[in-house]
């Protein structure tokens, strides 16, 4: 059983990063997590949460998954004290972070498929509701920046309402990136202000699309590796799209194209 100081210390970057551990807080993303395939410490919670989590993973699980961790019941107090959440009467998981799809499997990926790459978007919520969208439209592979908010930060897995089961996210240096996949001839879309027109473009149904922070935009030094610059057209007032937003209209077009 890991020490309550530990597993505060794990709503730090730094000693996750330490430990190679997160935490995912709350009802929908425990139960999410131990249906997927992430390797569980320990989950600490409620004696109604741990009941019902007993109750329902009483029996084997699916031929291939991980065998159930250890479950610990705590007051809930103790719950709001271990981790982020302001009201917590469900549980706080201490999970294993997965290592990171190899540079070459990725480039792989963005040859058949749309891969998602994020840019400089350091709001974690925001990550977490592209993460929950990409899910939406079944892109199973985002790559973000090193200046992109932390893919294991409590509130951004909090915000993906389960779907960081489904999406691996890596962090890469973005140039090294987008220069590999260029050099493969694989398109790379990126989303700008003076773009083309998305909905009156003709656009591939594999490759990047890379989307940059809402207020701005594309880091500069990324921007010669784009090959179709594409736009959502304003009809109103608004200065600017929320990314998560922006990254959803996106995702809807690309998959019908």
């Amino acid at each position: 059983m890991l020490s309550r100081k530990l597993i505060k210390k794990l709503t730090d970057k730094k000693y996750r990063l330490e430990t190679g551990l997160f935490l995912v807080e709350g009802k929908k993303n425990i139960f999410e997590l131990l249906e997927s395939d992430f390797t569980v410490e320990a989950v600490y919670g409620t004696s109604y949460f741990i009941n019902e989590l007993h109750t329902c993973f009483s029996t084997s699980k699916q031929i291939g998954s991980p065998s159930l961790p250890e479950f610990f019941t705590v007051k809930e107090d103790e719950l709001i004290h271990m981790g982020t959440l302001k009201s917590n009467n469900a549980g706080v998981a201490v999970v294993v972070q997965k290592q990171p799809m190899a540079f070459e499997d990725l480039v792989e990926r963005a040859s058949k498929e749309i891969v998602l790459v994020i840019d400089d978007v350091r709001d974690p919520g925001n990550l977490g509701t592209i993460i929950r969208t990409a899910d939406w439209f079944g892109v199973t592979c985002i790559a973000t920046s090193v200046t992109t908010t932390d893919f294991y930060n409590p509130k951004t897995i909090a915000a993906t309402m389960g779907s960081f089961t489904r999406v691996a996210v890596m962090e890469y240096p973005l140039s090294d990136l987008l220069s590999t996949i260029k050099s493969k001839g694989i398109p790379i879309m990126g989303a700008a202000l003076d773009g083309k027109n998305v909905f009156e473009s003709s656009l591939p149904r594999s490759g990047i699309l890379l989307v940059g922070s809402e207020s701005h935009g594309i880091t500069e030094d990324l921007l010669p590796f784009i090959t179709d610059m594409i736009t959502i057209p304003r009809y109103g007032n608004a200065e600017s799209l929320n990314v998560s937003t922006a990254t959803g209209i996106l995702l809807s077009v690309l998959k019908k194209a």
